[in-house]
């Protein structure tokens, strides 16, 4: 806004100025952040030959130009719960939150990921691991090689740095309700005893308005799901939708994602 401009709304000459200028106060008012971007990656690094894990990998020589402009612009990577938790809180959403999730088991979150995070300061993540994982060491394929998998050291360590835990399951919702919710427990129950405190959040292969019910009767508070990637309402809590960040997802198509947090922008 130019000084003249604001000289004149502050003196109260608005009437003088009519509708018109009315309008374009509209334009250069500035946005008001509406709600908190929530990146979803599924695994990180080099392809390997003979991985059926290439089709979702992304490369490096993408994730970080996409860290780098997050950090770049301003963002503070924090916790999805967290988010949850405080997305109506003015002031929160003025430190420009900003939520990266990672799907899987894989090894490469801390060879890869996690370290090109920490460099430019986005030191908080959500994890989402499946607990009939816990203690293996690789995750075999019907075809292709195995995946390292994230040890029960390394997980904890994650825990301590700042990464959140939580649940991804995997099971069916053919099941009776009742099954669900209480494979769920179990395991909310595990990875809170490795995270050495309580798991909120959790991933599902289906969202279907019966599984989020069951996701809540096991004590989660945070369903992630898959859609535009920006929460702004708290009711989004029981499906967060999060943008899926593929190999061909471009900085540009980051950059999009990222301004949808202002409500009234013009981009």
């Amino acid at each position: 806004m130019s000084p003249e401009l604001a000289g004149l709304l502050a003196a109260g000459s608005v009437g003088a100025l009519g509708v018109g200028a009315m309008a374009g106060w509209s334009i250069f008012r500035p946005p008001r952040l509406e709600g908190i971007p929530v990146l979803r990656y599924r695994i990180v690094g080099p392809a390997l030959a003979g991985s059926p894990l290439n089709e979702v990998r992304v490369p490096v020589s993408r994730f970080a130009p996409q860290i780098r402009y997050i950090a770049r612009r301003g963002f503070r990577a924090v916790t999805l719960s967290e988010a949850v938790a405080r997305l109506q809180d003015r002031s929160f959403l003025a430190t420009n939150p900003i939520v990266l999730c990672f799907d899987g088991p894989y090894r490469s979150f801390i060879k890869h990921a996690w370290p090109i995070m920490r460099s430019h300061g986005l030191a908080a993540a959500t994890l989402f691991f499946p607990p009939n994982r816990l203690g293996e060491t690789h995750l075999a394929f019907k075809r292709g090689r195995p995946e390292p998998v994230l040890s029960l050291e390394e997980l904890a360590g994650l825990a301590r740095e700042g990464v959140e835990l939580g649940v991804q399951a995997s099971a069916g919702d053919d099941l009776p309700r009742e099954k669900i919710t209480s494979d769920l427990a179990a395991a909310r129950k595990a990875m809170s005893a490795l995270s050495e405190h309580e798991v909120d959040a959790l991933t599902l292969n289906f969202t279907t308005k019966r599984a989020v019910r069951a996701a809540i009767d096991a004590g989660y508070r945070v369903v992630a799901a898959i859609g535009d990637g920006v929460i702004s309402d708290p009711s989004e809590a029981a499906a967060v939708p999060r943008f899926p960040i593929m190999p061909d997802t471009t900085l540009l198509d980051v950059a999009l994602v990222i301004s949808r947090r202002y409500e009234g922008a013009i981009w």
